[in-house]
Protein backbone atom coordinates (compact mmCIF):
# COMPACT_ATOMS: atom_id res chain seq x y z
CA UNK A 1 0.00 0.00 0.00
CA UNK A 2 1.24 3.44 -0.93
CA UNK A 3 2.50 5.85 1.87
CA UNK A 4 -0.94 7.82 2.58
CA UNK A 5 0.25 10.98 2.80
CA UNK A 6 1.82 10.81 -0.23
CA UNK A 7 -0.92 10.15 -1.94
CA UNK A 8 -3.08 12.67 -0.89
CA UNK A 9 -0.07 14.85 -1.38
CA UNK A 10 -0.14 13.98 -5.48
CA UNK A 11 -4.08 14.32 -5.06
CA UNK A 12 -4.11 17.81 -4.11
CA UNK A 13 -0.98 18.39 -6.83
CA UNK A 14 -3.73 16.96 -9.27
CA UNK A 15 -6.66 19.18 -7.60
CA UNK A 16 -5.68 21.86 -5.15
CA UNK A 17 -9.79 21.65 -4.73
CA UNK A 18 -9.31 18.16 -2.62
CA UNK A 19 -6.88 20.27 -0.08
CA UNK A 20 -9.47 21.32 2.26
CA UNK A 21 -11.42 18.28 2.85
CA UNK A 22 -7.82 15.89 2.64
CA UNK A 23 -5.60 17.45 4.58
CA UNK A 24 -7.33 16.74 7.95
CA UNK A 25 -7.55 13.30 7.09
CA UNK A 26 -3.43 13.73 6.85
CA UNK A 27 -2.89 15.88 9.97
CA UNK A 28 -5.70 12.77 11.31
CA UNK A 29 -2.91 10.67 9.97
CA UNK A 30 0.08 12.04 11.55
CA UNK A 31 -0.77 11.93 14.78
CA UNK A 32 -2.33 8.13 14.70
CA UNK A 33 -0.53 6.55 12.41
CA UNK A 34 -1.72 3.35 13.91
CA UNK A 35 -5.37 4.03 12.58
CA UNK A 36 -3.96 4.04 8.75
CA UNK A 37 -6.79 1.66 7.51
CA UNK A 38 -9.55 4.11 9.25
CA UNK A 39 -8.25 6.98 6.98
CA UNK A 40 -7.51 5.41 3.87
CA UNK A 41 -11.25 4.43 3.82
CA UNK A 42 -12.12 7.59 4.60
CA UNK A 43 -10.02 8.90 1.79
CA UNK A 44 -11.61 6.49 -0.68
CA UNK A 45 -15.03 6.92 0.53
CA UNK A 46 -14.12 11.27 -0.67
CA UNK A 47 -12.69 10.00 -3.77
CA UNK A 48 -16.05 7.04 -4.39
CA UNK A 49 -18.27 9.93 -4.53
CA UNK A 50 -20.73 10.68 -7.40
CA UNK A 51 -19.15 13.94 -7.59
CA UNK A 52 -15.73 12.64 -8.07
CA UNK A 53 -16.38 9.70 -10.47
CA UNK A 54 -17.28 11.78 -13.24
CA UNK A 55 -13.60 14.02 -12.61
CA UNK A 56 -11.94 15.12 -15.60
CA UNK A 57 -8.93 13.67 -13.83
CA UNK A 58 -10.26 10.21 -12.82
CA UNK A 59 -7.44 8.30 -13.91
CA UNK A 60 -4.45 10.24 -12.55
CA UNK A 61 -6.74 10.16 -9.45
CA UNK A 62 -6.81 6.57 -9.33
CA UNK A 63 -2.88 6.39 -10.07
CA UNK A 64 -2.28 8.65 -7.58
CA UNK A 65 -3.91 5.67 -4.88
CA UNK A 66 -2.85 2.34 -6.59
CA UNK A 67 0.19 0.97 -6.05
CA UNK A 68 2.17 0.16 -8.70
CA UNK A 69 4.73 -2.24 -7.82
CA UNK A 70 6.87 -3.88 -10.57
CA UNK A 71 6.58 -7.28 -10.59
CA UNK A 72 9.71 -8.67 -9.80
CA UNK A 73 11.42 -10.91 -12.53
CA UNK A 74 12.23 -14.75 -11.13
CA UNK A 75 15.86 -15.41 -12.40
CA UNK A 76 16.50 -19.27 -13.42
CA UNK A 77 20.18 -20.84 -13.76
CA UNK A 78 19.16 -22.43 -17.44
CA UNK A 79 21.53 -21.99 -20.22
CA UNK A 80 19.96 -20.68 -23.75
CA UNK A 81 19.36 -23.07 -26.39
CA UNK A 82 22.31 -23.28 -28.77
CA UNK A 83 22.76 -24.12 -32.19
CA UNK A 84 24.69 -26.95 -31.61
CA UNK A 85 22.23 -28.65 -29.54
CA UNK A 86 19.88 -31.30 -30.72
CA UNK A 87 16.38 -30.96 -29.27
CA UNK A 88 14.86 -33.96 -28.57
CA UNK A 89 11.78 -32.18 -27.29
CA UNK A 90 10.12 -29.63 -25.14
CA UNK A 91 9.18 -30.66 -21.60
CA UNK A 92 6.08 -30.51 -20.67
CA UNK A 93 4.40 -27.88 -18.07
CA UNK A 94 4.23 -30.58 -15.41
CA UNK A 95 7.69 -31.60 -15.51
CA UNK A 96 8.87 -27.95 -16.30
CA UNK A 97 7.11 -26.66 -13.26
CA UNK A 98 8.68 -28.85 -11.26
CA UNK A 99 12.11 -28.01 -13.30
CA UNK A 100 11.82 -24.53 -12.36
CA UNK A 101 11.23 -24.80 -8.80
CA UNK A 102 14.43 -27.25 -8.33
CA UNK A 103 16.10 -24.74 -10.21
CA UNK A 104 15.30 -22.07 -7.91
CA UNK A 105 16.02 -24.26 -4.86
CA UNK A 106 19.46 -25.16 -5.69
CA UNK A 107 20.13 -20.77 -6.74
CA UNK A 108 18.22 -20.63 -3.21
CA UNK A 109 20.62 -23.09 -1.14
CA UNK A 110 23.41 -21.28 -3.02
CA UNK A 111 23.16 -18.10 -1.41
CA UNK A 112 22.44 -19.52 2.32
CA UNK A 113 25.67 -21.12 1.71
CA UNK A 114 27.77 -18.17 0.72
CA UNK A 115 26.05 -16.77 3.58
CA UNK A 116 26.91 -19.95 6.15
CA UNK A 117 30.06 -19.81 4.98
CA UNK A 118 30.81 -16.04 5.39
CA UNK A 119 29.18 -16.23 9.25
CA UNK A 120 30.72 -19.74 9.93
CA UNK A 121 27.12 -20.21 10.70
CA UNK A 122 27.56 -24.27 11.53
CA UNK A 123 23.77 -24.76 12.42
CA UNK A 124 22.55 -22.83 8.81
CA UNK A 125 25.99 -25.47 7.29
CA UNK A 126 23.84 -28.69 8.61
CA UNK A 127 20.67 -27.55 7.08
CA UNK A 128 22.30 -27.13 3.80
CA UNK A 129 23.85 -30.51 3.97
CA UNK A 130 20.39 -31.65 4.46
CA UNK A 131 18.71 -30.09 1.98
CA UNK A 132 21.53 -30.89 -0.67
CA UNK A 133 20.80 -34.72 0.11
CA UNK A 134 16.34 -33.45 -0.67
CA UNK A 135 17.70 -31.65 -3.41
CA UNK A 136 19.28 -34.63 -5.34
CA UNK A 137 17.20 -36.99 -4.66
CA UNK A 138 14.15 -34.60 -6.28
CA UNK A 139 16.64 -34.34 -8.81
CA UNK A 140 17.03 -37.76 -9.77
CA UNK A 141 13.14 -38.35 -9.49
CA UNK A 142 12.92 -35.57 -12.23
CA UNK A 143 15.22 -37.08 -14.01
CA UNK A 144 13.18 -40.54 -13.94
CA UNK A 145 10.30 -38.58 -15.29
CA UNK A 146 11.91 -37.06 -18.50
CA UNK A 147 13.62 -40.45 -19.18
CA UNK A 148 10.26 -41.87 -19.22
CA UNK A 149 8.79 -39.42 -20.99
CA UNK A 150 10.98 -39.68 -23.65
CA UNK A 151 11.87 -42.88 -23.90
CA UNK A 152 15.45 -42.44 -23.49
CA UNK A 153 16.25 -45.55 -21.44
CA UNK A 154 17.86 -47.09 -24.90
CA UNK A 155 19.22 -43.61 -26.27
CA UNK A 156 22.64 -43.14 -24.51
CA UNK A 157 23.67 -39.49 -24.54
CA UNK A 158 24.43 -36.55 -22.82
CA UNK A 159 21.51 -34.62 -22.19
CA UNK A 160 21.06 -31.32 -20.77
CA UNK A 161 17.86 -28.73 -20.11
CA UNK A 162 17.69 -25.40 -22.26
CA UNK A 163 16.02 -22.64 -22.17
CA UNK A 164 14.31 -20.45 -24.89
CA UNK A 165 11.78 -17.62 -24.45
CA UNK A 166 10.90 -19.26 -21.28
CA UNK A 167 10.11 -22.82 -22.62
CA UNK A 168 12.14 -25.45 -21.31
CA UNK A 169 13.72 -28.05 -23.41
CA UNK A 170 15.72 -31.96 -23.99
CA UNK A 171 18.75 -31.44 -25.46
CA UNK A 172 21.47 -33.92 -26.18
CA UNK A 173 24.71 -32.38 -27.29
CA UNK A 174 26.22 -33.58 -31.09
CA UNK A 175 29.49 -34.64 -30.09
CA UNK A 176 32.25 -35.94 -33.49
CA UNK A 177 32.12 -39.19 -31.97
CA UNK A 178 29.70 -40.95 -30.60
CA UNK A 179 29.33 -40.51 -26.81
CA UNK A 180 30.39 -43.35 -24.34
CA UNK A 181 27.71 -44.30 -21.88
CA UNK A 182 28.76 -46.02 -18.71
CA UNK A 183 26.03 -47.67 -16.71
CA UNK A 184 26.16 -47.41 -12.73
CA UNK A 185 28.32 -50.16 -11.62
CA UNK A 186 29.80 -50.89 -15.43
CA UNK A 187 33.91 -49.83 -15.49
CA UNK A 188 34.29 -48.23 -18.64
CA UNK A 189 37.53 -50.28 -20.50
CA UNK A 190 39.94 -49.52 -23.67
CA UNK A 191 40.87 -51.60 -26.07
CA UNK A 192 44.42 -52.43 -24.35
CA UNK A 193 42.27 -53.88 -20.96
CA UNK A 194 39.99 -55.59 -23.03
CA UNK A 195 42.56 -57.78 -24.77
CA UNK A 196 44.06 -58.25 -21.01
CA UNK A 197 40.45 -59.51 -20.14
CA UNK A 198 39.62 -61.87 -22.97
CA UNK A 199 43.34 -63.27 -22.54
CA UNK A 200 42.48 -63.90 -18.67
CA UNK A 201 39.33 -65.59 -20.13
CA UNK A 202 40.96 -67.40 -22.53
CA UNK A 203 39.19 -66.22 -25.01
CA UNK A 204 40.32 -65.49 -28.63
CA UNK A 205 40.34 -61.99 -29.70
CA UNK A 206 37.54 -60.57 -31.81
CA UNK A 207 39.00 -59.63 -35.36
CA UNK A 208 38.82 -55.95 -34.01
CA UNK A 209 41.03 -56.92 -31.00
CA UNK A 210 43.90 -58.14 -33.06
CA UNK A 211 46.70 -57.01 -33.84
Amino acid sequence: MKNLGKAIDSLIQIDPGFEEKLKPIKNKWRRWPDKTTKYWAELLEFLNTDSLISHPQRDKIKNAVNTNRKRKRVLYSFDTLLPNDQIIGNIPGNIADKIRKQDRRSIDIAKLRVEADLTRDLDLMSELVRRDHVLDIETKKIWLYLRDYFNLWKKPGSYNIRNKNGVLFLVVQKQSQPAHYVKPGVIKVDPVLLKKFFRYMGLELPPDLEG
